[in-house]
């Protein structure tokens, strides 16, 4: 059986050849994109060889991570990867108590999203 690669969180614009996207919002048309919650992945046990979040962990409650990682670990194959990246939010608090405008500026320039505020 084909394991799925699974990028969970990756929003409607993402895609990418032989992956599956898992978000709140799905991409029109798309027999890859897949609507859903992280805690509620709706694929089969062991039905991935790679589950890949990037930057959304932060935006959960922390209450439900533990639900989400679990969830990540039911889909995973044995042997397969998880990978999760999140912000360093070291490097983050350096940067506003030394008032690094620079380093906040080319942040904003990766994601217009960005609070300023």
């Amino acid at each position: 059986m084909k394991k799925f690669r699974l990028n969970v969180g990756a929003s409607p614009i993402w895609e990418k050849d032989d992956w599956l996207t898992l978000d709140h919002k799905v991409r029109e048309g798309s027999s890859t994109s897949l609507v859903g919650e992280a805690s509620s992945i709706p694929l089969d046990d062991g039905s991935c060889e790679t589950v890949f979040c990037s930057h959304m962990f932060e935006h959960i409650p922390h209450v439900r991570l533990e639900g989400i990682l679990l969830e990540f670990n039911r889909v995973v194959a044995i042997g397969g990867v998880v990978r999760i990246l999140v912000p360093d939010i070291e490097r983050v608090a350096r940067a506003y108590v030394e008032k690094d405008d620079d380093f906040f500026r080319k942040a904003k320039e990766e994601d217009e999203s960005l609070r300023t505020d």
